[in-house]
């Protein structure tokens, strides 16, 4: 039990089944437990709570599996509690990463200074042309219409050509061109997506920034998890069980069971603990799993089958595997001062190469001291193959590719890690983006609860949160607490219509309360 957790969840007021214990389940929990519905039940598959926000140490380094950064100050909540427990906070400034990276050729070759701050100023240049377009270009609809048919990669491209390579000849524009695989992982990873080209012009316009700076959390991103599980009663939460089947009434005809009058659905999960089947019957049931999940297991998992239009709308949304590199030394082969180690080869080529170590250009220098890590990050296919090796055989890769760029002196690693979500049963993927066959009105029919009959004798059955129901944040955790408010909120209107009854919890003013449908 968490110090100053509740005891006890209830068995008097609506039953609340919430399906993983990811953020936006617990944020739901909590939120229902601060306006006192606490007939609750929030059902987890892992040993833990967390889902996606996963750290683990490797000696004295804590080591994101998952979520690794803090996306924008302003309104963001999930800051507001790292303030509010005292976490370090460490601001991430990625002009300034990329100003103190180290910079290596194929077979130990140097890079000139002048090259170097050529390849600086062309980093600086993309960062600049993001942010044009998410909050200049994108605002302006001449500019989505012109571009309603490009991908994120050509029009990269057509600016790439104009504000960076444009003017260069020879071995500049060699460099230049080879740089542009860098940038072009970096979208990827930062989308999600195994192909920038997958990705659409239009999400940089569905997708809105809090303003501010992004941070990571050294001592561990996980700290954020508890002041949220505190608030909800203890025995609420049920590690290892996994949920197999959703049972309810579509309103329509189709009943999944037949109810006795008082709670219209029923959640038949499996104790993996104990090998037996349980059976809860509730009022309202927040699905929080990702759409990797509800892709893959949804099928076989609700009776009745969830409508087209919300089976559509996961189907083509995109949710692509991205993977991380963990690699721990007991004596660094970098400068103490060194923020990156980035590997460029000569092959320009944009796109997914032979082998999947091709994709590991640029590795994060994490942790400080003699706690230093590297962090390599790989998307899609690679992110897939990757899960196919043992750990120490990606070590060995990585450190061959490092002996090539940097030299024959780098030491293989003490300890490697390598995440796997792509088979993790409880993910089947990283996170959402949107891509050219989507719309910002596929995640709002993600979203939408079940039934769709407002007048239906047993309203709001089946709710949906995630990050991938979060139509301005898709994508990131604070976007996943947001989704996870939203449906306790939507809840708590459907039992008490007045707005300013409804408590906020966990760093969330009343204003933010209030725009939580829109999110």
């Amino acid at each position: 039990m968490l110090q100053g957790q509740k005891a006890a969840a209830s068995s008097k007021g609506p039953k609340v089944v919430i399906v993983g214990a990811g953020i936006s389940g617990l944020a739901a929990a909590a939120k229902l437990s601060a306006n006192n519905i606490n007939n609750l039940l929030v059902l987890e598959g892992k040993n833990r709570i967390g889902g996606r926000i996963s750290t683990i140490k490797i000696g004295d380094r804590f080591v994101e599996e998952g979520a690794t950064w803090i996306h924008g100050a302003d309104g963001n909540p999930i800051l507001a509690i790292a303030r509010s427990i005292g976490a370090k906070v460490e601001v991430w400034d990625y002009a300034e990463k990329i100003e103190k990276a180290g910079w290596h050729r194929k077979n130990g070759r140097r890079f000139s200074n002048a090259e170097i701050k050529m390849l600086q100023e062309a980093y600086k240049t993309h960062l600049a042309i993001i942010e044009n377009m998410i909050f200049t270009e994108c605002k302006d609809e001449d500019f989505l219409h012109e571009h309603r048919r490009q991908n994120v990669l050509n029009f990269f491209e057509e600016v790439w050509e104009e504000q960076i390579l444009r003017g260069r000849t020879g071995e500049e524009e060699e460099i230049l061109r080879s740089s542009l695989r860098l940038l072009y992982h970096k979208e990827c990873q930062d989308a999600g997506v195994k192909d920038i080209r997958d990705c659409a012009i239009h999400s940089f316009a569905v997708y809105e920034t809090l303003q501010g700076y992004d941070s990571v959390l050294p001592g561990g991103y996980d700290k954020i998890l508890e002041p949220v599980a505190r608030e909800i009663p203890e025995s609420a939460i049920r590690l290892n069980s996994a949920v197999e089947r959703i049972e309810w009434n579509d309103g329509v005809g189709g009943c999944g069971w037949h109810d006795n009058g008082k709670k219209p659905v029923r959640v038949i999960y499996n104790d993996l603990a104990s090998g037996r089947k349980e059976t809860v019957y509730a009022d309202h049931v927040i699905v929080t799993v990702s759409i990797g999940c509800l892709h893959r297991y949804g099928p076989s998992t609700f009776f009745p089958p969830l409508p087209e239009d919300k089976t559509s709308a996961c189907k083509r949304l995109s949710f692509d595997t991205v993977n991380k590199i963990a690699l721990a030394y007991d004596q660094p082969f970098w400068s103490r001062d060194q923020t990156a180690v980035i590997l460029l080869a000569d092959d320009v080529t944009l796109g997914k190469g032979e082998h999947w170590s091709r994709d590991l250009i640029q590795f994060n220098v994490r942790g400080s001291g003699d706690a230093r890590w590297l962090e390599g990050w790989l998307c899609g296919d690679h992110a897939d193959e990757v899960e196919k090796l043992t750990n120490d055989e990606v070590g060995k890769t990585c450190t061959e590719l490092f002996r090539k760029f940097v030299g024959p002196h780098v030491p293989e690693p003490t300890a490697t890690h390598v995440t796997r979500w792509g088979s993790d049963r409880f993910c089947h993927g990283s996170y959402a983006c949107l891509n050219s066959d989507t719309t910002g009105d596929d995640i709002d029919n993600l979203a939408a609860p079940l039934p769709g009959n407002k007048d239906a004798t047993h309203p709001l059955q089946l709710l949906f949160a995630g990050e991938a129901t979060s139509r301005k944040y898709f994508g990131t955790v604070h976007g996943a607490m947001f989704s996870g408010q939203r449906e306790a909120h939507r809840i708590l209107r459907h039992y008490s219509k007045a707005v300013g009854s409804v408590k906020g919890c966990n760093g969330v003013d009343s204003k933010v309360l209030q725009q939580l449908s829109k999110v």
